[in-house]
């Protein structure tokens, strides 16, 4: 509450320190030496010992809707989608990776996903596109009917193969 981070170690919990300004927070991705937080109006860099703030990037149309994903994927890049569209930050603005206008989108994007191979993964109303670091472009994945489903979950096994979570009847 009120900005405060805590962390879990020793089996009990350890107050770390206040974040500035205390907002809604969800922290993203705790690297060796920052720590990635998105507001309802920005992703916010903190030095990880000091908690200084080190950078903030604004979330285009935020403007306090919490239905705002954001996630850091391995290769340091941060990503932003709603229902309008998965954005990547490019170091100076928000380019468009998909829109929430195509038409296979249903305007539904649901989960965003990094596997440990690199490939990320956006599912959404009427399925799943995949993106891998070869092909530079994003792809259909043909999945079995789910219609009235929602997949809540994407994760990679050891064995390479990926396993979709839904809900919904």
């Amino acid at each position: 509450p009120n900005g405060q981070l805590h962390t879990f170690s020793d089996d009990r919990w350890k107050l770390k320190g206040t974040l500035s300004p205390p907002d809604h927070r969800r922290v993203m991705h705790l690297g060796s030496d920052r720590l990635s937080v998105q507001d309802s109006s920005s992703i916010r860099e903190y030095d990880w010992e000091s908690l200084r703030e080190i950078s903030a990037i604004p979330l285009p149309g935020a403007n306090g809707d919490k239905n705002i994903h954001t996630r850091r994927t391995s290769d340091g890049r941060f990503w932003y989608y709603t229902n309008q569209g998965l954005y990547v930050w490019d170091g100076s603005q928000w380019i468009l990776q998909l829109s929430g206008d195509h038409p296979s989108l249903g305007r539904s994007l649901s989960y965003f996903a990094e596997t440990k191979d690199g490939t990320l993964w956006v599912s959404h109303t009427n399925g799943v596109e995949r993106f891998t670091r070869n092909a530079r472009s994003w792809e259909t994945v043909p999945l079995p009917s789910f219609q009235g489903r929602r997949i809540n979950a994407i994760q990679m096994a050891k064995n390479g193969s990926v396993w979709f979570a839904t809900s919904g009847s």
